[in-house]
């Protein structure tokens, strides 16, 4: 253990002192989106239903559905209780196109999805739909994806509504499409979105529904693998593309990665401010789809605008900075990145810190502008004497890519930067302070030498008029010739 004092200040404008007689909220919680999908249709028709009918019901799932997409969905259907197919495709619409062109296929499609009734079979279907969804959850290569569940049908199929009603797994997006004009049977059966096959009103919008992401939650029933590190990173700014650099730093550093076959709720917790907000977001650990995962998650949430100046939100991240790292009881690594040096200094705040817990400070000015008013007191303090992994440095992103200590045992040596003569820095009042000492040194030289030349001369002056007035008190001395 060791006691660490952490100079850290928050100097705020006059008007935001407004903002500190609030109460301070905590930080609301920020989602990853899914990535991808999974889709799981239950296809079930009256026994009256028509051919065309059963065909225009499975075209208007297609048509709600990604049309050559870049990404490729996995389609489990369930036509009844008698026959099941499996496609991946990027483009639904072609499939169905092939089933139609397809006499018997389709008649095979049309003749298992009929039911006069209830069945007890239906349930069975519906319940493995549910668990195809859980497995789906617990695999590290299908847990980010969206699991879409989706009834297609013409009745209201009570038995299977209740079951995906009781639906408790995490990432889902449960859906109905109905060829029934009235909906509202089966819009009070069901517990989630359903629509008409021909409600052409608002087409993109439905449409829109079937294809959106889901925030992503990890599945509760997932067995967790605990890292050897811990790794906190706090924003007082949100900068995505710095952030995404911390986490392929922890993703690829030996002290931090995890088995690629191994998933965690929470590998990287970070605390970033946007749009004067303080928010949580928790990278997970996903094996081998954890960088693309926290990619896809950068970018979906890089349109953040950041605010350089100083506010009671900028105050909480760094309060909450110095609470993590005093409370760290693993091997930690925490990031603080200051977009505005003004923001974080001059106050002092002591804390008690483990060994294990290393950190980084992140300026965003020049390491010159801020060593004498931020670098030099923690330097005084001994904070940055401890330890050779408490440090604060540059956002380059080269060096923080290449040559970062976080996560890792050892680094390549660091390319030093070319060394300049230091200079006093300009500023205007040393300028003034000089230029009066000069004044002040010229006006006393001037004076002292005007001073001792009028002495030397008035001497020779007086002298010269007492040897005259002698000379005319004797007058006789002098002859005058003519």
């Amino acid at each position: 253990m060791r006691v660490l004092t952490v100079l850290l200040l928050l100097l705020l404008p006059p008007l935001t002192f407004q903002i500190l007689e609030n109460p301070v909220i905590s930080p609301a919680q920020l989602f990853c989106p899914t990535v991808g999908t999974n889709a799981y249709a239950l296809v079930t028709v009256c026994s009256n239903t028509t051919k065309v009918e059963f065909v225009q019901l499975l075209q208007a799932y297609a048509k709600f559905m990604p049309m050559n997409s870049s990404q490729q969905i996995k389609y489990d259907f369930y036509f009844g209780s008698n026959y099941s197919t499996i496609i991946t495709t990027t483009d639904l619409t072609q499939e169905v196109d092939d089933w139609v062109n397809d006499t018997n296929y389709m008649n095979l499609l049309y003749a298992s999805s009929k039911t006069d009734s209830e069945t007890p079979e239906l349930v069975g279907i519906a319940k493995s739909i549910l668990d195809n969804v859980a497995k789906d959850n617990q695999l590290d290569s299908t847990v980010y994806l969206k699991k879409q569940v989706v009834l297609l049908t013409n009745y209201v199929p009570y038995n299977v509504t209740d079951v995906f009603n009781n639906n408790t797994n995490e990432n889902t997006q449960r859906l109905g499409l109905s060829l029934d004009l009235d909906l509202s049977p089966l819009d009070k059966a069901a517990e989630f979105p359903v629509f008409r096959i021909d409600d052409d009103r608002d087409v993109a919008s439905i449409r829109a529904i079937f294809q959106e992401t889901r925030d992503f939650e990890f599945p509760a029933i997932v067995h967790e693998d605990k890292p050897q590190s811990d790794i906190y990173v706090f924003m007082t700014s949100a900068n995505m593309s710095q952030l995404m650099n911390v986490i392929e730093t922890a993703i690829n550093g030996p002290t931090c990665q995890m088995a690629s076959t191994k998933m965690y709720s929470s590998f990287i917790h970070t605390q970033l401010v946007k749009n004067d907000t303080a928010w949580n977001l928790v990278i997970p650990w996903l094996g081998q789809k954890t960088h693309m995962f926290a990619s896809n998650c950068m970018k979906s949430l890089n349109h953040f605008k950041s605010n350089t100046n100083c506010t009671a939100v900028k105050d909480q991240i760094l309060n909450s900075y110095v609470n993590s790292i005093s409370t760290a009881k693993n091997q930690t690594f925490a990031y603080l990145f200051i977009d505005n040096s003004e923001c974080a200094m001059t106050k002092n705040l002591t804390t008690i810190m483990e060994d294990s817990t290393h950190v980084r400070i992140v300026m965003n000015e020049e390491l010159n502008d801020v060593y004498e008013d931020f670098t030099l007191p923690l330097v005084n303090l001994g904070f940055l004497d401890k330890t050779i992994d408490n440090q604060v440095i540059k956002n380059n992103m080269f060096y923080l890519q290449n040559y970062s200590t976080s996560c890792a045992d050892e680094i390549p040596m660091v390319p030093l930067e070319s060394a300049r003569p230091w200079h006093r820095p300009k500023y205007l009042s040393i300028a003034l302070d000089d230029m009066l000492t000069i004044f002040i040194c010229a006006t006393i030289s001037v004076s002292t030498f005007g001073i001792l030349i009028y002495r030397y001369v008035s001497r020779k002056h007086r002298q010269q008029v007492e040897l005259l007035t002698e000379l005319m008190l004797q007058p006789r001395i002098y002859k005058f010739v003519f």
